[in-house]
């Protein structure tokens, strides 16, 4: 791989990631809303905060999809890997930064969409929430 395919690579990458964080920052806001709607025993807002979720999923799958496959074009290698896993490494260019810095920010949010959605999930089953298994 050129320098050139690689910055190429490097630049679709950072907009996938910043599509990927936008997609889990509204999973994690819709999930906050969802858990608002609960407290409030709001029925028709539950269900269609549980669609609207579903569909920012799907989206975010799809960026995801994507997202491996310029990774897969780039080589997948380990800088690569630590850049998306937030890492970070020594020379890194400025959108390399950008990379890391946004990478790192998807897992704080993730975690808290997860935090969120585990505290709905046992809410809603009891005892038999798909996180105690």
């Amino acid at each position: 791989m050129t320098g050139e395919e690689y910055k190429d690579g490097i630049e679709q990458l950072l907009q996938l990631v910043q599509r990927e964080y936008r997609q889990i920052n509204e999973i994690r806001e819709l999930t906050e809303e969802l858990t608002e709607a609960f407290g409030r025993d709001d029925q028709v807002s539950v269900q269609m905060l549980l669609k609207m979720r579903g569909n920012s999923m799907s989206e975010a799958d799809k960026v995801k999809k994507q997202k491996n496959m310029i990774l897969s074009a780039l080589g997948g290698n380990e800088r690569i890997q630590k850049l998306i896993n937030g890492e970070h490494i020594s020379g890194m260019t400025e959108t390399e930064k950008r990379i890391c810095m946004i990478a790192a920010g998807k897992k704080e949010t993730l975690a808290k969409a997860v935090e969120l959605d585990r505290y709905i999930n046992r809410r809603i089953t009891g005892g038999k929430s798909f996180y105690d298994k």
